[in-house]
């Protein structure tokens, strides 16, 4: 089977705070121009990027896999409340699905792709099903590479919706975003793809991580709807922990990979979703020897 190697990692977190003005003046000015009509939802996919462009392979063959759990839903709350009161009306990109694709063209506008571009939501298991369709399209060679990216805004309780309860175990959690750019080129890559695993219960997960070989630079990663003392972590296999995907509930499982792949030269990550009926899908990723960038 051919090597998928990920040529290019990086993140962004920011405060649901942070307004239009902020997150525009963080753009370098020619992004800000192209993007000044963009949400916020579209500015925060696009920070992790907008500084790296020359960092990133892409021809007239590459694929965009725009991932999301919740989608802007800052904005289509804004929306629903300003409607409630009688102060707008409502039009089709005030909702969460053509929100989605909006933020994906601007994207693919950003960075110039203009193959095969794909948005998705597939709730916990988002950013795993991205990757995983993005590298089913590598293999087959329907796109020479696959920037893959995952982008969510913080979900408050509210009247309009309801939050899952482990959104509420920080008091301010932030809004995020993380890509990562999957070639079949070694050259100068940060990382491998070693698999994407997939188990139908947790037990099964864990008896397959109990079989493989673990050293001191072996890690692993958990959504936050499952707790550590709830998988059996075989010995010799630590929780890698950062900053940034601590205080970012819905995109954490992007943010923790992209983050390992960016700032970890030697290591291997076992990153662990869970999905729908308690099925769990393990992606396994080797990082190389590699100047970080």
């Amino acid at each position: 089977m051919m090597t998928i190697y990920i040529q290019f990692s990086n993140f962004f977190v920011c405060e649901k705070s942070t307004d239009l003005t902020a997150l525009k003046n963080e753009l370098p000015a020619t992004v800000r121009k192209s993007l000044r009509k963009s949400s916020r939802f579209s500015l925060i996919a696009a920070q992790p990027l907008a500084n790296n462009l020359s960092q990133l392979y892409r021809d007239e063959m590459s694929g965009l896999y725009f991932a999301s759990e919740r989608g802007p839903l800052a904005n289509t709350e804004a929306c629903l409340q300003d409607f409630k009161q009688g102060t707008w009306q409502l039009m089709p990109f005030s909702f969460l699905n053509v929100g989605i694709n909006s933020a994906c063209f601007d994207i693919a506008q950003l960075v110039n792709i203009n193959g095969k571009s794909l948005a998705l939501s597939d709730a916990d298991q988002s950013f795993a099903t991205a990757l995983k369709i993005a590298c089913n399209d590598l293999r087959s060679k329907t796109v020479s590479s696959a920037l893959v990216g995952t982008v969510d805004e913080h979900l408050d309780q509210s009247v309009i919706f309801t939050a899952p309860s482990h959104i509420h175990e920080h008091s301010h959690p932030n809004d995020g975003a993380a890509w990562v750019n999957l070639t079949l080129n070694p050259d100068a890559a940060l990382a491998k793809l070693d698999g994407i695993y997939h188990f139908p219960t947790l037990q099964q997960a864990e008896t397959w991580l109990r079989q493989q070989t673990y050293d001191e630079n072996c890690f692993f990663t958990l959504p936050h709807s499952l707790k550590v003392e709830s998988l059996a972590v075989p010995d010799g296999l630590t929780e890698y922990r950062h900053p940034a995907a601590k205080t970012c509930f819905t995109t954490a499982q992007g943010v923790k990979l992209a983050a390992f792949v960016k700032e970890i030269s030697n290591g291997h990550l076992f990153h662990i979703t869970k999905g729908a009926q308690g099925t769990m899908t393990i992606i396994k990723i080797s990082a190389l020897l590699s100047t970080s960038q």
